[in-house]
């Protein structure tokens, strides 16, 4: 049985505004402007959980590298 990997899990735009507390518009800005990773299908617009991880933990290290 080949097992789920949740870092590939396609999320939809309300569920990355609520992971992030961020607007649902302003999910589609970012994502239209390119600052958030998604894949379009069709007219649907989708965001790799991993992806999204990701970006969360390089804007961390980021912030936290300057301060220290």
């Amino acid at each position: 049985m080949k097992t789920v990997d949740n870092t590939d899990h396609l999320m939809r735009p309300r569920d990355v505004a609520a992971l992030l507390s961020l607007s649902l518009a302003a999910v589609y800005q970012m994502a239209g402007r390119g600052l958030l990773p998604c894949v379009k299908i069709g007219r649907c617009v989708r965001f790799r959980r991993g992806s999204i991880e990701k970006l969360i933990d390089s804007k961390e290290k980021v912030a936290y590298g300057k301060v220290a």
